[in-house]
C-alpha cells in the first residue's frame, strides 16, 4: 500500500464511511479510521518478515 493509498483510504473512504453508516463523531471516525491504518500496516510488516524469510532477495528476519 502506497502512502496515497492509505491517504485515500483512510481520509476518503474509512472517515466519512464510518461517520454517515455508523454514527459516531467525526473525531471518533478519525481515530478509527488512523488506528485501522495502523493496524493494517503492522500486520503487513509481521507478514512481510514471516513470509519473506529465506526467499531469494528477501532480507532475512528483518524489513
Amino acid at each position: 500500500m502506497t502512502i496515497l493509498q492509505a491517504v485515500l483510504l483512510g481520509g476518503v473512504v474509512l472517515v466519512p464511511a464510518c461517520h454517515c453508516r455508523l454514527g459516531p463523531s467525526m473525531h471518533r471516525s478519525v481515530g478509527t479510521s488512523s488506528a485501522t491504518l495502523v493496524l493494517i500496516s503492522g500486520l503487513g510488516a509481521m507478514a512481510y518478515v514471516v513470509l519473506g524469510r529465506g526467499e531469494a532477495g528477501r532480507l532475512v528476519g528483518g524489513v
